[in-house]
């Protein structure tokens, strides 16, 4: 797959766990440097290169149960009666209603079992109302009280593939800002992760902007672990030729030409920007 082209961000992503999970330590960690620079935050590759590190710490961690904390019974009656409330609020779609009805509990500034639920269901509707920092900024809340509660990572990646669909507007945009661009940019990768197209456009936006030695970098990165995707040779080789990505670009355009060459019949590397660049 990887000689035709056919595996992209994701399918590395699953070959390093396979090779983790299998014990293939070794094949493993040759691929993890060239994605912790393209996802350097990704919670997924902090597991997988510490899968055969496992401490008595972790562990213990693991195991913390929500206690400590001494509940009064009339508070627990509300919070469950407020929680079927909102429940229902969200079947229905009423989002701004659930942000108003917790906008008190929000205010605290404090987490505790009783108000777990209502501030999840809050960042759900904050997201469902496009105010995706606020629903981020919660939902990293939630998950320093509770880190391993799969919902509360899933909706984090879920707000962040949102801010990857802004992300992706901004780079279409003529009036974006580099300021824009790069705080936006950076929240994503800290808090999830960029999907293939996006990583790529953002290079070339950086390109565009006097950053030729980061667009560089990134690019290095997808040619290490698709050399022959032509999606990626078609990105890479269309973006303009500033002086700091000469190098990498004469490296993708003779990927190009030995894959032209392997297999002649294959469209895929002679058809958009490709079909531009002539055989030699």
């Amino acid at each position: 797959m990887r000689e035709r082209g056919e595996i992209g961000l994701e399918g590395y992503l699953f070959v390093a766990n396979h090779f983790f999970q299998t014990m293939q330590i070794d094949r493993a960690r040759q691929i993890l440097p060239a994605l912790r620079t393209l996802v350097p935050n990704l919670l997924f590759l902090q597991e997988l290169e510490t899968i055969d590190d496992k401490t008595e710490r972790e562990t213990s961690e693991r195991a913390r149960p929500d206690s400590g904390e001494t509940l009064n019974p009339c508070d627990v009656v509300a919070a469950v009666s407020l929680i079927g409330k909102l429940s229902h609020q969200l079947s229905l779609s009423e989002f701004q209603e659930i942000i108003d009805a917790t906008n008190e509990i929000a205010e605290r500034d404090s987490i505790d079992s009783l108000s777990t639920r209502a501030l999840y269901l809050r960042a759900i509707s904050l997201s469902s109302m496009a105010r995706l920092d606020e629903a981020l900024s919660l939902i990293i809340k939630l998950r320093a009280h509770n880190p391993y509660r799969i919902e509360y990572l899933n909706s984090q990646l879920i707000i962040c593939r949102q801010m990857a669909s802004q992300l992706a507007g901004l780079l279409e945009s003529d009036s974006a800002s580099s300021e824009q661009v790069t705080a936006l940019a950076l929240k994503i990768k800290t808090h999830g992760a960029l999907n293939q197209e996006t990583h790529l456009r953002l290079a070339q936006w950086h390109a565009k902007h006097d950053a030729g030695v980061q667009a560089a970098t990134t690019f290095e990165c997808f040619l290490e672990l698709m050399p022959n995707d032509p999606d990626v040779l078609e990105l890479i080789l269309e973006t303009p030729p500033v002086p700091a990505l000469q190098a990498v670009l004469k490296k993708a355009l003779g990927h190009l030409r030995r894959c032209r060459n392997s297999r002649p019949f294959d469209f895929r590397y002679w058809s958009g920007h490709l079909a531009k660049i002539q055989r030699s």
